[in-house]
């Protein structure tokens, strides 16, 4: 090798001779897309006496030391990452996300004594890639160690991110721990809420339904607090299904009550009941199931309902009875 006065030093990496397809493994890759670089840990292209290609060792640890490889305990493929010593801190390589993104995090982890605290997380970076937060998938202790155990999480990417690491950790607690099967995929966000408690809807009126309590709302695109009402925020083909049920105490005798799915004011479609015999039932049913609708970025999506009975209704307020849910298929 020829240099300059200014070369202070040179290594010599040719005794790790060429990269071979074991060392890019397909186990790196699979449905989904999978964010992370090398998230199983399978593609070590300067051997194992180095960190796993686009994995990096906390500042002070020493790999072979604190860290090393394991090809013998995998939970899938050839290799894991073993965390041997307490305090120790393994990071991925930056990759990019898009903010406000719902993902899809997980990992599996083994220690080799139950009481170690271990934790899989991703750091949320911004532009600058200064850290912005850290969100865990795992934080606790008490798992098996006879087996591994897979843990999967939804998160949501902040309003300033722009990249993200993985980040993996264990404490001071006597043992060790093996990671495999790292995972970031992109989710569709999605929301299930129901009426809980007793909506009153006075005759005469057009209100949103009050569905108040979320069953999950994976992120966090409805307001089951305020507005009753679903913002997207991204385009895209969405859908949504809501069934209401109210009780007019008693027979009416002409009515034509509507329940309608309203998008930014306007109506989409709408449910309604119409007769004027006075004897029907007391009890009002309407399921709404319009199948895909197109959003663009900070629509709304709220259910209404029309009351022209003549009385009050008042809505049925079990999960069972009145519930709206809603998904982002495209």
């Amino acid at each position: 090798v020829n240099a300059g006065p200014s070369a202070v030093s040179i290594t010599d990496l040719r005794n790790f001779g060429a990269v071979r397809p074991r060392n890019m493994s397909a186990l790196d890759f699979e449905a989904g897309q999978n964010l992370i670089w090398n998230p199983g840990f399978e593609t070590w292209s300067r051997g194992s006496s180095y960190p796993p290609d686009h994995w990096e060792l906390g500042a002070g640890l020493t790999w072979l030391t604190n860290a090393l490889r394991d090809s013998g305990d995998a939970e899938r493929g050839e290799y894991c990452l073993r965390l041997v010593t307490g305090s120790c801190i393994m990071t991925s390589s930056l990759f990019p996300v898009e903010y406000n993104r719902v993902y899809l995090l997980g990992g599996a982890v083994i220690p080799t004594a139950s009481g170690i605290t271990i934790q899989v997380g991703i750091q949320w970076y911004n532009t600058a890639k200064a850290l912005l937060s850290t969100e865990y998938v795992i934080n606790a202790s008490g798992f098996s160690n006879s087996s591994y155990t897979q843990k999967n999480a939804h998160v949501v990417a902040p309003a300033t991110a722009a990249f993200a690491k993985i980040y993996l950790s264990r404490d001071n607690e006597s043992g060790q721990v093996l990671y495999d099967s790292l995972r970031l995929v992109r989710a569709m966000p999605s929301f299930h809420a129901v009426v809980n408690g007793a909506q009153t809807i006075t005759n005469g009126s057009t209100d949103a339904v009050e569905f108040n309590v979320e069953v999950h709302d994976i992120g966090s695109q409805y307001d089951h607090a305020t507005c009753y009402d679903f913002t997207a925020k991204f385009d895209g083909i969405y859908e949504f299904k809501a069934q209401v049920r109210a009780d007019s105490s008693g027979a009416v005798t002409s009515f034509a009550p509507e329940v309608r799915l309203v998008k930014n004011g306007s109506t989409v479609v709408c449910v309604g009941i119409s007769a004027n015999d006075g004897n029907e039932s007391s009890l009002w049913q309407f399921l709404l199931s319009p199948g895909p609708i197109k959003l663009a970025a900070d629509d709304t999506i709220e259910v209404q309902i029309l009351n022209n009975t003549g009385k009050s209704l008042v809505l049925q307020n079990s999960s069972e009875d009145s519930w709206f849910m809603g998904i982002q298929v495209h």
